[in-house]
């Protein structure tokens, strides 16, 4: 028969290591595990990326004035997701969302896929 104290003992330890693994997953505030990753502001590599999509973009919201990445955020997937807001005119800006599979050095480049561009 196992010793009622040892049990209990046990018992009163767990929520000590609960309470720290809590804490500890809650250290980093900017780490967000399978979501989008912090705001950057966007260069010329993003710029070059959203142009693929204008077309896109114009077929759901019209002729735009202007296209310009502001910043971005991107997401870890099965290759990369990119949140990326887009001035459209002077106070009007859209969040172009797309899709990139990784690029192998061996082989063709494969090309992104577009999802959405929702007014912000």
């Amino acid at each position: 028969m196992a010793d009622s104290n040892t049990c209990n003992a046990q018992q009163e330890e767990l929520p000590e290591v609960v309470e720290d693994f809590v804490v500890t997953a809650r250290a980093d505030p900017e780490m967000n595990c399978g979501g989008p990753g912090p705001v950057q502001p966007a260069d010329a590599e993003i710029q070059a990326k959203i142009d693929q999509y204008r077309d896109n973009v114009e077929a759901q919201h019209g002729p735009l004035e202007e296209y310009t990445a502001v910043s971005y955020r991107g997401q870890l997937v099965n290759g990369n997701n990119f949140y990326v807001k887009v001035r459209v005119a002077p106070e009007k800006h859209l969040e172009v969302v797309f899709w990139e599979p990784f690029q192998l050095s061996h082989g063709p480049e494969k090309p992104g896929t577009f999802t959405r561009a929702t007014v912000l």
